[in-house]
């Protein structure tokens, strides 16, 4: 008989040591069709001996593996690490989720988000430690899998963990933590689940831990009232310039808002934006950066909630035209000129600003900035 050794892991690579096929496992395979399909594998080969992984010390001897499933090709995006066999149900369901928002995410932002295609992230679910989680680098850890939480709540500190790891951010809040982008993947990422689920890109029984009332019973909670405020009353710079909870309350609310207004992409094409400096980025810096993107855009699209809502308008002259089927829509916006003109209206903002802009019923517009000849 081998001696049962560990092999000691520093976790900032997908490491496979010496294999063994782990009888009564598998191999385990859950394929999530859609765009784009995704693999939840639990290997037949599994650690030989358990890894010790070295930001923890904490011992792992299984695993399970979430591949996209593209243009033919197969890679790696998440490998789940669990203590031992036992716990490769709950690592599967955990390795499910965490598929399926990458795939929204990837729908959404596609190769704009180049962390969404790096080198796949180790996500390691401990059997003790303090509950909660944390992010080091393309690591992800969730402590103490014993302790009670709804499903919800797992579903949650996924999103949380993942968000810290893939989407950007300020940082220096006092209250509730440093840096919001882990609250803003638990708004944003459970928000696109019901999204996809309603719009038939996700099933929901597919969807580990929660249901669409689940989903929905969040989304009303956490993500809706911060829409409606950002909706009256637009960004409010004075409000991002705090460091408590209503400051990362606005931070995560603002960054909802564009990309419920703009389009997810937004979120993305504002990085390039952001001041270039060595010390901690601000919220207000992220506002900054959206209003310079928007600037130098051509042209943009707006998704125009029913009641209406704050608008960024650059200066400028505009044609602006309803998107399908809502040739009969009106508009109105505070401070800018408007003209009807052959299938939409001409807008002129002579300074830019966020303007309240209503179409009556809910209505995507189509923006396109006109020459001065025109």
């Amino acid at each position: 008989m081998k001696p049962l050794g560990a092999i000691i892991c520093f976790s900032f690579a997908v490491v496979l040591p010496h294999v063994c096929v782990a009888r009564g496992i598998g191999p385990d395979r859950i394929v999530l069709k859609g765009t784009p399909p995704m693999e939840v594998v639990i290997p037949a080969e599994q650690p030989e001996r358990p890894i010790q992984e070295g930001h923890t010390g904490k011992l792992f001897g299984a695993l399970c593996r979430v591949r996209s499933l593209q243009d033919g090709a197969e890679a790696v995006r998440f490998v789940v690490h669990v203590p031992d066999a036992a716990f490769l149900p709950f690592g599967q369901r955990s390795a499910t989720f965490l598929a399926l928002i990458w795939a929204c995410a990837e729908r959404r932002w596609g190769r704009l988000c180049s962390r969404l295609w790096e080198a796949p992230i180790n996500v390691w679910l401990t059997r003790d430690g303090p509950p909660g989680g944390e992010q080091v680098a393309a690591n992800l850890y969730i402590y103490n899998l014993a302790t009670e939480r709804t499903g919800v709540e797992w579903a949650r500190e996924l999103a949380h963990e993942y968000g810290h790891y893939l989407l950007p951010a300020p940082s220096g809040y006092q209250d509730p933590e440093s840096w919001p982008n882990g609250v803003l993947g638990e708004r944003l990422f459970l928000k696109w689940l019901l999204e996809d689920i309603d719009g038939g890109n996700v099933q929901a029984a597919d969807v580990p831990f929660v249901s669409r009332s689940d989903l929905a019973d969040y989304c009303a909670k956490q993500v809706d009232p911060l829409l409606v405020r950002f909706r009256r009353q637009g960004p409010g710079a004075d409000v991002l310039t705090r460091t408590d909870r209503v400051g990362f309350d606005a931070f995560t609310g603002m960054m909802l808002g564009l990309q419920d207004l703009y389009g997810p992409e937004v979120m993305m094409d504002l990085l390039e934006f952001l001041p270039q400096r060595s010390s901690g980025l601000r919220a207000v810096d992220f506002l900054a950066a959206f209003t310079a993107f928007a600037d130098q855009c051509s042209s943009f699209r707006t998704a125009i909630p029913e009641g209406g809502c704050q608008v960024y308008l650059p200066r400028g002259k505009f044609a602006v035209r309803p998107g399908i089927g809502r040739a009969g829509a009106t508009l109105s916006g505070a401070g800018c000129g408007i003209k009807s003109a052959s299938g939409g209206w001409i807008v002129t903002a002579t300074q830019p600003g966020w303007r309240r802009v209503s179409t009556g019923a809910a209505c995507t517009l189509l923006w396109r900035r006109l020459s001065p000849q025109e």
